[in-house]
């Protein structure tokens, strides 16, 4: 994980610069190749940029520049204008946008560490339809009130409670495809959504 101190600005100016020539050579790839050949491509040339420590920084205002710049890649794979929208071509080519990459290392990182969270059931005994939710932390900061631990606890409570409990591998499954179904644009889409196309597991 990179220092919190790191200027994002900096770093973002940096992989600006690759993702920008990285591009590019999509654009030429795609006069001689399927779109399967450059949705692999993808995944070495752009997946990267955008994945390396975001946990740190896919909250900050940088995260606009690297998703229009992830935008222009997918136009680039779908054979999309300039301006031409990219949702359903996010959808096909099953690449979640980047919002819903940070939203699921988000609720990775929740799920994997959840010994170090508390749970709101473990502070009292009553039955509330919120007792398997996590504790958000409180804080004075308004920087740590919308830091990443603040944005992981957030998205993990929106989770229906079926999924939070499924094991690992299966929760990957199950937020993996669903953030990739819904293509979201924004944080506030996810937050707001019902939640109603989860494909849900069975009740036992």
């Amino acid at each position: 994980m990179l220092q919190p101190n790191l200027c994002w600005d900096s770093h973002m100016e940096s992989v600006a610069k690759k993702m920008n020539t990285n591009i590019f050579l999509l654009r030429n790839l795609a006069n001689s190749v399927s779109p399967n050949v450059l949705r692999t491509a993808y995944f070495g040339l752009i997946h990267p940029h955008l994945t390396y420590a975001v946990l740190a920084w896919g909250h900050s205002a940088i995260r606009e520049r690297a998703f229009g710049l992830q935008r222009k890649a997918i136009r680039v794979i779908h054979g999309l204008g300039y301006r031409d929208p990219c949702n359903d071509a996010f959808r096909s080519l099953e690449i979640m946008t980047f919002p819903c990459l940070f939203i699921y290392q988000c609720l990775l990182y929740i799920k994997t560490n959840e010994h170090d969270f508390v749970r709101q059931r473990n502070l009292h005994s009553h039955n509330t339809r919120h007792q398997n939710d996590i504790r958000p932390e409180f804080t004075r900061l308004a920087k740590n009130q919308s830091g990443t631990r603040y944005w992981c606890v957030k998205f993990y409570n929106k989770l229906p409670v079926i999924i939070r409990e499924r094991p690992l591998n299966a929760f990957k499954n199950y937020v993996r495809d669903f953030l990739i179904k819904k293509a979201f644009y924004t944080f506030e889409e996810f937050l707001d959504d019902s939640m109603a196309d989860f494909n849900l597991p069975p009740m036992h």
